[in-house]
């Protein structure tokens, strides 16, 4: 699981299912 970085990474990740697969996206990325 990927740090919370800003507010907006941090809303996203709130968003919901849709979000669940994007954010390990992001993980990969950094």
């Amino acid at each position: 699981m990927k740090c919370v970085e800003t507010v907006a990474d941090l809303r996203a990740w709130r968003g919901g299912a849709g979000r669940v697969v994007f954010v390990p996206t992001m993980g990969a990325l950094h």
